[in-house]
């Protein structure tokens, strides 16, 4: 591209005399600092996930081997469901060593379970979820509940009995938890009627 050259004292000659001067100036220009930009909107804080398990600072009692941590029972181990009857472990609904969770550990007496909130106790015989016992119930004639509070726990442990009842740390409980918007008392039945499939398969199979 051939050079233009402007006669002096032109207007187009001017023009351009000004752009060269004032090109050092313009590069050596730096970017002037903005004011603050709109804050990031704040990232939704997770919901707790629901549990429904027994964490691993429970214990259960197996027939023929006495006292053992929830976390040692295995898949064909008749446990103790009150304080005469005993039912065959035929499976889990979970069972995972390290995750965490958050339990009520309810202090009954001289036994502490610590237990989900969506699972289901027998406050005087009647079916009742677990977040829904107070101080001052009655989990049975001689268990009267002095202190719950919350623990965050390791272990999540949902052991299904025969029987559909297990009891942990001293407690009798149910092997079921309270996801239906129904009474307690009419998911038991229809947890027991739901399962029924499996626990025949689980007579006959390794893999439960």
């Amino acid at each position: 591209m051939n050079n233009v050259v402007y006669p002096l004292g032109t207007p187009s000659a001017n023009n351009a005399l000004q752009l060269r001067n004032a090109a050092p100036s313009i590069a050596n220009l730096k970017p002037t600092a903005s004011g603050p930009g709109p804050a990031p909107a704040p990232s939704p804080t997770p919901s707790p996930r629901p549990s429904w398990y027994f964490s691993s600072s429970n214990t259960v009692e197996v027939r023929d081997n006495g006292t053992i941590d929830i976390e040692d029972l295995q898949i064909g181990n008749f446990v103790k469901t009150s304080n005469d009857t005993y039912s065959r472990v035929y499976s889990f609904g979970h069972k995972d060593h390290s995750k965490h969770a958050e339990y009520l550990q309810i202090h009954v007496g001289g036994d502490v379970i610590e237990i989900s909130g969506l699972h289901i106790l027998f406050v005087d015989g009647k079916a009742t979820l677990a977040k829904d016992v107070r101080v001052g119930d009655y989990l049975s004639a001689s268990q009267r509940v002095v202190e719950i509070e919350t623990v965050h726990r390791r272990g999540l442990f949902a052991p299904l009995t025969e029987s559909g009842k297990i009891m942990v740390s001293g407690v009798t409980a149910s092997s079921y938890v309270g996801l239906l918007d129904l009474n307690p008392s009419l998911q038991t039945y229809f947890y027991d009627a739901a399962l029924s499939p499996l626990r025949l398969v689980c007579q006959f199979s390794a893999f439960c």
